[in-house]
């Protein structure tokens, strides 16, 4: 089902397939059968597969297929409805793989030895799915929609991983060596962990080797998606990967017992994301792929923030500058590249003295004909709250922090700028001359979901401020999304302004509407990548994480997309 571009997929349940829920203690006794490494590898590998369905991955739509034909097929077997379970595109999501995970780890026995996964494993596995799906939230949606949708919408939201290697890299490696304070903060992380972040993201990058699969039943289940906990070869890495790996992979008994106080909480998946990897006897496993790309960009980012002690605060407050700085760089780079083929201009952030106080303006400006595009760029990501479970409260403040607040401070700067109070030289002040639409984007770490009820009270906050403005709309969007819309400025300028203004009125249909850029972008006919720039720091990242890996760069022959 699709409403107002976003699909809508009910999963298939063990309720309506055997007429009846799977009891508790079969439930129990069925996870019981199977190796915990086995059920950890098999939820890995299942995780990247709905991923790369969802990304239209051919391979993978194929193999999902078959592998639906097979348990089909013993569905059939056990008397089940096997033509209800077809009519079903899908058994599984990302909340019910992780859920299933988090009791695979209390219920399934630890094997001595590994043995192969056979197609019996599958079977069980999926059918536990089927479990899973009767156990995801239901009754207690009613009344707390918008909560239970803005959940669902960040933990089925997949990032990209040439986005977030690239964009980690770059700003930790490249910008926030640039001053001095953030180099301290740098320096006092190393120090304490022993290892760099090119270190640690070298290292996260180098494991997605083992846990993204090729799509055919062998690539995905002949061998365990597993490497033996000490036995990492990148030998140019080694010396730091055992205290890499002691802050992201948990002992199996530390984490069953810190997810076996968490199983009635079906949205907290904190421990699966803190610590992605899992070290059960002499082997290492990876919960999901998922996991570890978030420890790439916003893990690092929080790891860096509680390492470091008290000074943690004053880093997230420091963080903002280099962050601002890859927003303008990129947006600048964008507008180059787009200068051969449209009139695009750009304009950084610039200070001004206003009735006698220092200001600076909005992080930079793109002007497109007579269309106005302020850019406000806010180092901030939602809060843990809102994604662990149903916070109301929580989703507020950040409505609040990522949404209201920059857009009320992009006109106040305007409002300075188009006053006679300021002291901007007129070179600058022709940049704003004859502006007709204004579009203001607010782009955070990560961004606050587009639900209709939310922009409808985000509207109401702001409306006051946008009397006598020619502002035409206003987003709030992660830096993924404006990587994403940069490659919109290379190769569509002209088509731009009309895109942001059909997405802002799509958006607010109804209070249920959740209207993604992804998926709005697809309906238009256009692609969901980020700019050359971004591409190019990708190249760059990846050389230096092959340098880092081999002693020498090895990239010409890879292929990422």
């Amino acid at each position: 089902m699709e409403i107002n571009h976003l699909s809508y997929e009910p999963l298939a349940e063990y309720s309506e397939v055997f007429g009846h829920e799977m009891d508790t203690v079969e439930f129990e006794n069925m996870l019981s059968k199977i190796g915990c490494q086995k059920a950890i590898a098999i939820l890995s590998r299942f995780s990247s597969l709905h991923n790369s369905v969802c990304s239209h991955v051919l391979e993978a739509i194929r193999l999902d297929w078959k592998l639906r034909v097979f348990h089909s097929g013993h569905i059939r077997e056990l008397d089940g409805n096997w033509m209800i379970y077809n009519q079903f595109k899908t058994i599984m999501c990302p909340q019910s793989i992780f859920l299933l995970e988090k009791l695979a780890l209390i219920y399934c026995p630890v094997e001595e030895q590994l043995s192969p996964i056979i197609p019996n494993d599958l079977l069980l596995m999926m059918d536990a799915l089927l479990a899973i799906n009767d156990m995801l939230p239901k009754d207690d949606v009613d009344g707390h929609e918008t909560e239970y949708l803005y959940l669902t919408l960040y933990h089925n939201t997949h990032r990209i991983i040439k986005n977030q290697i690239a964009r980690a890299f770059y700003i930790f490696s490249t910008i926030a060596k640039r001053d001095q304070e953030t180099i301290d903060f740098l320096n006092l992380y190393e120090a304490k962990k022993g290892f760099s972040v090119e270190d640690r993201l070298a290292v996260l990058f180098n494991s997605l080797a083992y846990i993204i699969p090729q799509f055919t039943v062998e690539g995905m289940f002949a061998k365990l998606p597993c490497i033996k906990a000490e036995g990492f070869d990148a030998k140019q890495l080694a010396s730091v990967y055992k205290k890499i790996m002691r802050n992201m992979c948990s002992d199996y008994e530390k984490i069953q017992k810190r997810v076996s106080g968490l199983a009635a909480q079906v949205w907290n998946f904190e421990p699966l994301y803190r610590t992605p990897f899992i070290k059960i006897g002499d082997w290492q496993f990876a919960f999901s792929e998922t996991t570890i790309i978030y420890q790439m960009w916003e893990g690092l980012y929080w790891d860096i923030r509680f390492s470091i002690g008290e000074d943690g605060e004053t880093f997230m407050t420091r963080f903002g500058k280099p962050f601002e700085h890859y927003i303008q760089e990129i947006t600048c780079a964008a507008a180059k590249n787009a200068e051969e083929k449209y009139s695009v201009l750009f304009q950084n952030e610039f200070p001004y003295m206003y009735k006698g106080e220092s200001k600076a303006s909005s992080d930079c400006y793109l002007r497109i004909g007579n269309v106005l595009i302020a850019v406000e760029a806010k180092a901030k990501s939602p809060h843990s709250d809102t994604l662990t479970g149903v916070s109301r409260e929580a989703i507020d403040t950040e409505v609040n922090e990522l949404m209201v607040n920059p857009v009320i401070q992009v006109l106040t700067r305007l409002n300075e700028i188009n006053s006679d109070d300021n002291n901007i030289p007129e070179e600058t002040l022709k940049f704003f001359f004859g502006v007709e639409q204004t579009i203001i984007l607010s782009v955070s770490m990560e961004k606050v979901q587009p639900i209709g009820e939310l922009l409808f009270d985000f509207d109401a906050q702001v409306k006051q401020h946008l009397s006598h403005t020619n502002v035409v709309c206003y987003h709030n969007i992660s830096v993924e999304d404006y990587e994403v819309v940069c490659n919109l400025i290379e190769n569509c300028p002209d088509e731009l302004p009309t895109i942001l203004t059909s997405w802002y009125k799509d958006q607010r249909v109804d209070k249920r509407s959740a209207v993604v850029l992804v998926n709005y972008l697809s309906s238009y006919g256009k692609q969901y990548v980020c700019s050359q720039y971004i591409s190019h720091l990708f190249a760059r990242s990846l050389s230096e994480i092959s340098l880092r890996t081999f002693g020498k760069d090895i990239t010409s022959n890879l292929n990422i997309q």
